[in-house]
């Protein structure tokens, strides 16, 4: 996440901190994880669809993002690589009362 902050007066003459923040995305639909996440929208077509990722960047890449030649910092809009993600599935607590009512939707204790 990009943090910027600016001081600007306001109109009493005291001066104000303003802290912005910002997250990159880029495509992931190729990422092995990152393109399972989302449920599809079922009122868009398959090319309205795109799976999206945070840019993560290694800490050796930090002075070329803020530092680096526009090209050095498209060159670090990548979705991150799988060995930087842990995931595990984790049950939403409701699904053994939302599952029961499902047809066809077996639950284990």
């Amino acid at each position: 996440m990009a943090h910027q902050r600016r001081v600007h007066e306001r109109q009493n003459g005291y001066p104000e901190v303003i802290s912005f923040r910002t997250m990159l995305t880029i495509n992931a639909d190729a990422h092995t994880i990152m393109s399972r996440m989302h449920k599809p929208d079922p009122n868009a077509s398959a090319d309205q669809q795109d799976k999206r990722s945070v840019v993560a960047l290694a800490d050796g890449d930090l002075d070329a993002w803020l530092t680096g030649t526009t090209l050095q910092a498209q060159a670090l809009l990548r979705p991150p690589p799988v060995e930087w993600i842990e995931a595990s599935h984790l049950p939403h607590p409701q699904l053994p009362f939302l599952a029961r009512d499902t047809p066809g939707c077996r639950v284990s204790a």
